[in-house]
């Protein structure tokens, strides 16, 4: 069952605010640190399982946020770096 964890979500997004959507910020965004970073273990995966997939997972939405912000023109595109 998704849960959205309320308290978080305004630290979650002030860190996006200018951001350029890089790599980098994607992958820190993806792996939040503390309690949701430890998923139970059952019969069906494992926790360190569940933890790769939860961080794929999670920079696939971010980057996908990044590419339509860019679309929109609301975002200016990730620089490239030399």
């Amino acid at each position: 069952v998704p849960a959205r964890a309320l308290p978080a979500e305004p630290a979650a997004v002030a860190p996006l605010a200018g951001s350029t959507g890089d790599e980098d910020t994607v992958r820190e965004l993806a792996s939040p640190p503390g309690p949701a970073r430890a998923p139970p273990s059952d019969v069906h995966a494992s926790s360190g399982y569940r933890q790769r997939v939860s961080d794929v997972l999670a920079r696939r939405a971010l980057r996908a946020a990044f590419d339509r912000a860019v679309a929109d023109g609301s975002q200016a595109p990730p620089q490239e770096e030399p």
